[in-house]
């Protein structure tokens, strides 16, 4: 009977570690040398720096291995909500570190509402 119960805990343990592990999309081409990676928590809590981090990490690891500088192009951020796990995506660009878009990013995030103006009409 402790054995089974001994599985039983055992099993139960491994099964909570392994749900502690971030998901990754991995690095994905978007376009002409830009990328997306997208880093997803595995519980509402997670903090947001850490998927940042593992973000930049894997962009940054990706760009070294062709030989190649990372560019931050754009970010965006979903925070942690009920039912909802928190995720980060970065684009980049993949660039010679002699090309002329390679420069200090100035990155702005992704809103999350867009609002429209619809100027044909007038009043």
């Amino acid at each position: 009977m402790q054995q089974v119960s001994m599985a039983m805990c055992i099993s139960i343990a491994l099964s909570v570690l392994v749900g502690c592990a971030n998901s990754s999309s991995g690095v994905f081409e978007t376009g002409k040398d830009t990328y997306t990676v997208v880093e997803t928590g595995n519980y509402i809590h997670t903090p947001v720096g850490d998927l940042k981090k593992k973000a930049y990490q894997k962009a940054d690891e990706f760009c070294h291995s062709q030989g190649k500088v990372m560019q931050p192009v754009s970010t965006n951020t979903r925070p942690g909500q009920p039912y909802v796990m928190p995720a980060f995506e970065l684009v980049f660009q993949a660039l010679d570190p002699s090309d002329p878009e390679y420069r200090r990013p100035t990155l702005e995030a992704v809103p999350d509402v867009k609002i429209e103006v619809d100027k044909s009409s007038s009043e």
